[in-house]
């Protein structure tokens, strides 16, 4: 084994003079160098690992939401309004007379019965493009303190359990329970306060969403709140 050399500290022998720069210790190991590329690589693959896990984070998340199928259905002119389109609140309040006087403002229609005591009521109406027949209708009443009442009637196939849920587009789902199914229809009922209703006037869509029994699948009833607010301007209470 070859001898290492013993490096001495060297001392300036001279006092007054400048002190010398102290040395560095010398060893056989090279001087590490360092490697600002393998940061910059173990940075750029964290942040991958991140946006990977959470775009997968995001998919699986989308995946659990329930898919909400839109109706193929289309405005019904409440031509010939009968008192089924009504719930039974509203029939004992408002009943409809033979020959009632409908008007119509944008989307939605004004139904007047020809008895002057009886208080008017709006409505909206959607068909199924491959029957005639009704599947859904919105109606709005004021009862005789000047609250605003709505009903939604929809078929009876629904899981009356789930409940109709209601979308404004606010961002805000609000489900409301179904207050009763039969002769061939399922009814909701509630009423609609007056910040709600605010939101209603300013809704550029408004959805209804119930879940048919034979698909468990949501379905999407699409409405419109054009008209709206000018058709409850023609509403006065019931007597």
């Amino acid at each position: 084994m070859p001898r290492v050399p013993k490096v001495e500290p060297q001392f300036d022998d001279d006092p007054d003079s400048e002190e010398l720069p102290r040395r560095h210790v010398i060893d056989n190991h090279p001087p590490r160098r360092k490697r600002p590329w393998l940061a910059w690589l173990l940075s750029i693959t964290f942040a991958l690992v991140l946006v990977v896990g959470a775009a997968v984070g995001y998919l699986l998340w989308r995946q659990s939401l329930p898919t909400v199928a839109a109706v193929d259905a289309t405005p019904a002119a409440a031509t010939d309004p009968t008192p089924s389109a009504i719930p039974t609140t509203a029939q004992d309040t408002a009943p409809v007379a033979a020959s009632p006087k409908v008007e119509q403002i944008k989307d939605w229609f004004v139904i007047c019965p020809a008895d002057a005591g009886t208080a008017c009521y709006m409505e909206q109406q959607l068909s199924a493009k491959e029957s005639k027949g009704i599947v859904f209708a919105w109606t709005v009443w004021r009862d005789a303190e000047g609250v605003v009442h709505a009903a939604w009637r929809t078929p009876a196939d629904v899981a009356a359990d789930r409940g109709l849920t209601l979308d404004i587009g606010d961002g805000k789902l609000r489900t409301v329970p179904f207050a009763q199914c039969g002769a061939g229809k399922c009814v909701v009922q509630a009423i609609l306060a007056p910040d709600y209703l605010s939101k209603l006037d300013t809704a550029a869509k408004i959805s209804a969403i119930v879940v048919p029994t034979t698909t468990g699948k949501p379905v999407r009833f699409v409405l419109s709140s054009n008209g709206f607010t000018e058709a409850l301007a023609r509403l006065g209470a019931t007597r």
